[in-house]
């Protein structure tokens, strides 16, 4: 029985140019979060065609459907621009950190982004009038308004989004 050969089943994965050996346990939670991933993109898209075929046009007039969709738009445009990076960098660094300097260093990275969310969202929502004046840009108050809080929000989201796809699961 000493010599008794135990079967695994190994996959081959290719990584820069070499070939590493994976354990059956970590390919079964590969595929749970391959197949969870693709039914929630699955969900998503599906969520998607259903707005924009169906719920907007018959919820706005063709006006107010282009306006969401400059307000969208602007909103991401200027939410990346005025993250700075910030989102990257808690990616890019937070392996190299642990215990409290790994606490301390997401704790500065949220407020950072909070921070620059609350600026930038404040200042467009309550500046917006003059920043349309400034530019000669006739003002409308609800979409300025309102791009002030997409713009904060899609910069939550997108630190939102970077925290959670770099916490170690595997």
């Amino acid at each position: 029985m000493a010599n008794k050969k135990r079967v695994e089943v190994e996959f081959l994965f290719c990584t820069f140019g070499s070939i590493s050996k994976v354990p059956p346990s970590i390919v079964s939670v590969f595929k749970k979060q391959i197949i969870k991933g693709s039914a929630s993109n699955l969900a998503g898209i599906l969520l998607g065609v259903v707005n924009n075929l169906w719920i907007f046009p018959l919820a706005f007039s063709l006006e107010q459907l282009g306006v969401y969709r400059w307000v969208e738009r602007t909103g991401v445009l200027i939410a990346t621009i005025a993250l700075l990076g910030l989102h990257r960098l808690y990616v890019r660094f937070q392996s190299t950190y642990s215990g409290e300097r790994a606490a301390q260093f997401l704790s500065n990275i949220v407020f950072g982004v909070l921070g620059m969310a609350l600026l930038v969202g404040g200042t467009l929502s309550i500046f917006g009038a003059d920043l349309a004046s400034r530019l000669d840009v006739d003002y409308s108050a609800g979409p300025l308004n309102t791009l002030g809080a997409v713009v904060a929000g899609t910069m939550l989201y997108a630190l939102g989004l970077s925290i959670a796809s770099s916490s170690k699961r595997i």
